[in-house]
């Protein structure tokens, strides 16, 4: 848990996804967000614009919003090369980057890869920290993190990133409860019945593991959309689909017709229109399918301001720390500051928890330099 109320993620479902926006785009939209007081704003590791250049672009665009992937996978992009990006965006942004990471989706399948294992996952959070490790000369570090000293550690870092699990099943949510900063979950991961037993399961693991006492985040990241319902799933129905297309198809209870249903649109699942305001391919395979209200009901939330509010609070009492709030032209700027009104934020809290203490930016051609010469010296080069 952390202290200072819930916090918000910026919702690129509710401006069409990410595909079609260019690097400077998203900079320009994370500028905006941040004037709207949003607290984070995430970039998808998919079929987008590479992540890394995006989340560059909108560190030179912003100052106080947290910036991070949403998500990677230790499959399409080797551990150390994700340590070595994310750190660099960490150090541009004066330490305001995290790390989401998970066991892959769309990147994979675009590759004709599998998903990472569990396994994977846990070997890849004990390879970061690893290369992260030069941080413990410059900030205090925690205890219980899992450290291989036989991996090559980058010098130049200061800052620990912090490391998100996204985790829809309960052996990635143990590995971010005992091994990670916090935990992402999709609205609809697990059922709305399921979710408050899930959270009270994770934040008991966190505090039987290794790691207890440390702060632990849980973020639930939804698509949401204040105001009509029609507009709204007009909004929401690129995501919509997207998520659709990772359930879990061994859920307990869910109904036999449904699943096998659901199973049928995994299959037809078009992987090239991901994220994208095009989608509308998936879209219409859903009502094909007739599963499309059951996935609007499971996978979006659309209400007016007011139940908007009241979603937040609930989240919050569960023990949940951030979420997506709508886009401001979906109305999410004004549900945020009602919630506000009612929620302040402690004083003196920083608005990214996740920031516990920033990292200085590289000032000098010369620092620049030997950063460049010891990433050289890891990747195996004889030349500066």
């Amino acid at each position: 848990m952390v202290a200072g109320g819930l916090r918000f993620h910026g919702s690129w479902s509710s401006i069409g996804g990410q595909t079609d926006k260019s690097a400077t785009d998203m900079a320009a939209v994370a500028k905006r967000w941040e004037d709207e007081g949003f607290d984070y704003v995430p970039y998808g590791d998919t079929t987008f614009r590479d992540c890394y250049v995006g989340l560059g672009a909108m560190a030179a665009a912003t100052e106080r919003v947290g910036l991070g992937t949403y998500v990677t996978n230790p499959s399409t992009r080797s551990p150390l090369v994700t340590a070595q990006a994310i750190a660099s965006v960490d150090e541009v942004s004066d330490g305001r980057a995290w790390l989401g990471i998970g066991m892959g989706q769309s990147a994979n399948a675009l590759n004709g890869m599998p998903r990472a294992t569990p396994e994977s996952l846990r070997n890849a959070l004990i390879a970061i920290n690893s290369a992260f490790r030069a941080a413990r000369h410059h900030e205090e570090w925690p205890d219980g993190i899992e450290i291989d000293e036989s991996i090559a550690q980058f010098e130049w870092i200061k800052r620990r990133v912090p490391i998100l699990v996204a985790a829809r099943a309960s052996k990635g949510q143990r590995i971010a409860a005992e091994m990670a900063d916090g935990l992402m979950l999709r609205a609809g991961d697990v059922s709305h019945e399921q979710l408050p037993k899930v959270i009270e399961r994770v934040l008991r693991w966190r505090d039987e593991g290794p790691r207890a006492g440390q702060p632990f985040e849980i973020q639930i990241l939804d698509s949401a959309f204040v105001g009509d319902p029609e507009r709204g799933r007009r909004y929401v129905g690129s995501p919509t689909a997207t998520r659709a297309a990772a359930m879990n198809l061994n859920e307990p209870g869910l109904d036999p017709d449904l699943r096998e249903r659901i199973a049928e649109y995994q299959k037809r699942y078009q992987y090239g229109l991901h994220g994208s305001s095009l989608n509308k391919a998936n879209i219409e395979l859903l009502t094909e399918l007739g599963i499309d209200d059951y996935m609007f009901g499971r996978f979006a939330f659309i209400g007016d301001e007011d139940q908007m509010v009241t979603r937040f609070e609930e989240l919050e009492a569960m023990g949940v720390t951030a979420t997506h709030a709508p886009e401001p032209a979906a109305g999410g700027s004004s549900a945020v500051a009602r919630y506000r009104e009612k929620h302040p934020l402690d004083p003196g809290a920083d608005p990214s928890p996740l920031r516990p203490k920033p990292a200085k930016a590289v000032t000098s051609a010369s620092t620049v330099a030997e950063h460049l010469y010891t990433t050289s010296q890891i990747c195996g080069s004889t030349t500066p």
